[in-house]
């Protein structure tokens, strides 16, 4: 078990009914309450529940969680409450972080200096900066006997002094150490009592100021600077150093400046003491003194923390923040694009849909026609806008191409002119602005040299659908299963990244008995590279069936069972799986192979003939 105050507060108040009867013996339960009467008030601990471990005074003072009542009850500070807390949970502290870098620090020699209110460095920061005395003197900040230089204290949480800084009292002067090697700590930790909530800021006169704004307020906190400002590195190495402190805290607003140095120094802060503790302040100006001597209102200042936020990982979202989503999904607009479909109107009636960031495995036994099949969806993608990028590793580019004009024109041969015309609209000259190019390569090819080329069409020409044809010409073995896997996860990751659709040609595992088909468990190769795919297609291709058709063309005399066969589909096309879709089932196909097209039904005179290029 994790002894993070968070994990250590959750876990008092799962068993909050026996820690009551530990810290307030003479109580009863009463309901879901803990119920204990000192004689000047009740104190009542919700038992079950979100609010378990939640206590209340009644007649009195005080209140909050368990570790609140154990520091009340025990008479402890934080740090001592965690210690008690641990040894009664049964669990050892958290260790110091290993990449603590262990050294002797040098202990400073105080230097002599006080709040000279006479002096023009005492008046630069109380006129000039605008910061009340009060709050400088709970800095013990003060000034040497020149009167210019400002001195900044930074001690430990028991008062020891660790470090001092000066600066001259005009604006722009820097802040340095009076002396090398000293410990780095944050300014004003000798503030912190049993508070668990502080807020760190980036310079040293921004902690007083963001105490004149918290102080008497319902956000009213220790507020801490880091010793060497914004940035990352070694400027926080003072994580180090004050880990033990930064345990007993729960939660850290983090009101660094509004920069760069200060967005960069948040995320090494947050990545350091842990991202669940800390919750990001954007002020209204670049830093809390900035705020002061801008005479920004105190309701301004609370208004910031009350919105500020938690640095959540940015993969980790609340369900609410998907509703422009959802009404993409529930209620798309007509010009709002989700997906391309196949040329198959009857396939899932408009639900079968390739999404960007997916992957689709198209499986087959050898010579099913599933490269044809993808080929033939090429020009129904560039009709609908895609702009789309082929890696078809096992046929040169030309005969690829010639396959792709005989889908689009229709025809065996088309004239030339048309052939002309249709390759110009292939190549964008199309209303639709959709585009087919090839990745002209015939081979073996390395898979992150594929995946290169298709980045720079991602990003020079808009390419939104790649395919690759196929999986075996990656240049892996066929029980290279942690090769294999390793190009799918490539692709599948590739395809997120870059929110495109990828079209990856595999074969089926072994050859299928006719009008059989294999599933999502059949494609050949690691298990990984069907079951990471977002959809899969599988091509069955019916042999019988052309043979019965090839007899009765030749003349021959059909069998009864023959006749009945000769208008069958000679091709299903399964959706064997659709992650993201509401539809799987199958499609049967009738293949033209004067023009390599696949029509949805059986009489010509019922083609699926769409006209591409007129």
């Amino acid at each position: 078990m994790k002894t993070d105050i968070t994990e250590l507060k959750r876990s008092l108040a799962d068993q909050a009914e026996t820690v009551c009867r530990f810290l307030l013996p003479d109580g009863k339960r009463i309901g879901s309450e803990w119920v204990h009467d000192p004689g000047q008030g009740k104190i009542k601990v919700m038992l079950n529940g979100n609010k378990a471990g939640v206590w209340s005074h009644f007649g009195g003072t005080g209140g909050g969680d368990l570790i609140d009542l154990w520091m009340q009850e025990q008479g402890q500070t934080v740090r001592e409450c965690l210690d008690d807390v641990c040894e009664y949970l049964g669990v050892e502290r958290t260790k110091e972080p290993d990449h603590k870098k262990e050294r002797e620090y040098v202990a400073p020699i105080p230097p002599k200096f006080d709040a000279r209110t006479t002096s023009p460095a005492w008046k630069y920061l109380t006129e000039t900066r605008k910061i009340p005395a009060n709050c400088l003197e709970a800095y013990r900040i003060g000034v040497l006997p020149n009167d210019t230089h400002i001195v900044f204290p930074f001690m430990s949480p028991d008062g020891e002094a660790k470090l001092f800084k000066k600066r001259e009292g005009i604006d722009g002067a820097p802040s340095k150490p009076t002396e090398a090697g000293c410990q780095p700590t944050l300014m004003g930790w000798h503030l912190v009592a049993k508070n668990r909530s502080i807020c760190i800021v980036e310079g040293e006169l921004d902690a007083p100021s963001g105490m004149a704004y918290l102080q008497g307020t319902s956000w009213e906190m220790p507020v801490l600077s880091v010793p060497f400002g914004g940035g990352s590195g070694d400027k926080q190495q003072w994580v180090d150093t004050d880990w033990e402190a930064l345990e007993a805290v729960e939660t850290i607003y983090l009101a660094l400046d509004s920069d760069a140095e200060g967005e960069t120094a948040c995320e090494a802060i947050a990545g350091r003491v842990g991202r669940h503790k800390c919750h990001r302040v954007i002020l209204p100006k670049k830093d809390f003194n900035d705020c002061l001597k801008s005479d920004v209102k105190a309701g301004e200042i609370l208004m910031a923390f009350d919105a500020a936020e938690t640095l959540d990982p940015v993969s980790l979202r609340k369900a609410n923040t998907y509703m422009d989503d959802m009404r993409k999904i529930f209620y798309p607009t007509p010009d709002e694009h989700i997906g391309y479909s196949t040329p198959f109107e009857h396939m899932g009636g408009g639900k079968l849909l390739f999404r960007g960031g997916e992957t689709t495995i198209w499986s087959g036994d050898t010579g099913t026609g599933k490269s044809q099949v993808v080929s033939y969806c090429c020009p129904h993608w560039v009709k609908q806008g895609s702009v789309i990028v082929m890696s078809s590793l096992e046929m040169k580019g030309a005969r690829s191409v010639a396959r792709l004009v005989r889908q689009t024109t229709g025809m065996e041969k088309p004239a030339v002119e048309y052939m002309k015309r249709s390759l110009d609209w292939l190549s964008g000259e199309n209303d639709s602005g959709g585009e087919f190019m090839l990745y002209d390569f015939v081979g073996k090819a390395d898979i992150y040299d594929i995946l290169e080329v298709f980045t720079y069409a991602r990003m020079r020409y808009g390419a939104d659908q790649f395919i690759i044809d196929s999986l075996m010409r990656l240049g892996l073995s066929p029980d290279d299963y942690n090769g294999q896997e390793a190009a799918t996860f490539a692709i599948v990751n590739w395809a997120i990244e870059h929110d495109v659709h990828v079209h990856l040609v595999a074969h089926n595992r072994k050859p299928q008995v006719e009008g059989q088909h294999a599933g999502t468990s059949g494609v050949k190769g690691a298990m990984e590279v069907g079951a990471n795919a977002a959809n899969h297609m599988e091509v069955v291709r019916y042999r019988r069936i052309e043979e019965i058709r090839d007899k009765f063309e030749s003349g021959k005399e059909l069998t009864d069972k023959e006749e009945k066969l000769l208008d069958a589909p000679g091709v299903m096309l399964y959706c064997n799986k659709q992650r993201n879709g509401d539809w799987e089932g199958k499609a049967p196909l009738w293949f033209e192979q004067d023009s390599y097209r696949y029509r949805s039904f059986a009489k010509k005179n019922s083609f699926n003939q769409e006209v591409y290029v007129l």
